[in-house]
This record gives structure tokens, sequence and C-alpha cells, in this order.
């Protein structure tokens, strides 16, 4: 089996841990992995960064997470987005949000119904989330 290009665009693995990439003049990439219990071991890689790309899922707006059933992805994500922004880490640095699986969100949205403010008085957020959620919308 030879794979086609759409075959590698569309492949992916999980992605757990730090991983650093290094590429010509000085560009350090750091891939982050994407589960809660890793999040703790990012703040180093954000010292002395310039520039940071926050990628994230769009098509996932209907789906919990993994480690926590009552958490929506969509709102864990706007909290750690504002937690990265917010942060003293990232005070001098350019943030550009790049949403991927855009294909995937388009062939869902006519089935299954959009997040909205009116998911902040949902179960899906916890208490303690509500505020945060409200302040990254």
């Amino acid at each position: 089996y030879v794979p086609t290009e759409m075959d590698i665009l569309h492949a992916g693995q999980k992605n757990t841990g730090i991983t650093e990439t290094r590429f010509k003049y000085g560009i350090h990439m750091f891939d982050v992995g994407g589960q809660r219990l890793e999040q703790k071991k990012w703040i180093r890689c954000f010292e002395g960064v310039t520039s940071s790309i926050f990628c994230t899922v769009l098509s996932e707006y209907d789906q919990v997470l993994l480690e926590e059933s009552n958490m929506n992805h969509v709102v864990e994500l706007l909290i750690l987005f504002g937690s990265v922004i917010n942060s003293c880490w990232s005070l001098r640095t350019s943030i550009i949000l790049f949403f991927n699986k855009i294909d995937v969100f388009k062939s869902k949205v006519p089935k299954v119904i959009l997040l909205s403010r009116s998911l902040l008085h949902s179960e899906l957020i916890l208490p303690h989330h509500r505020r945060r959620f409200a302040n990254s919308i």
C-alpha cells in the first residue's frame, strides 16, 4: 500500500508529552501533548517565545473530554486558550489561533447543534469553570 497525499494529510496520532523540532535560522517548534495531564509541563516552553500557534480541532464542539465526561471539549479549549494568552509568559508573544478539521466541522454543522452562550448555563460546564468560560467568549 502506498498512501496518497490525502491519506497522509488525514493521518494522525495521539500526541503526549513535549516534542521539540529545530529548524534553520533559530526557529524551535514545541508540540505539546493535548491531554489535560500534559498541560502542567507546557509552561517551560513559553519562556522567551516570540510567537505561538494554538491549533485546535473545530469539529469537536459536540464532544466531551476523555478525562472528564462532563466537560465539553471546546469549552476546555477556550479555558486553556485563555490561560495561554493571559499567562505572564505570553505577554510579549504573538498568538495565532488555528482551527483544523474544517471539512468535518462543515459536514457536522447541519446535523449537530452549535455551541452558544446558552451553553454557559448548561451542565456541561462546571460552576467553577463558568466565569473563565464567560470571559473567553
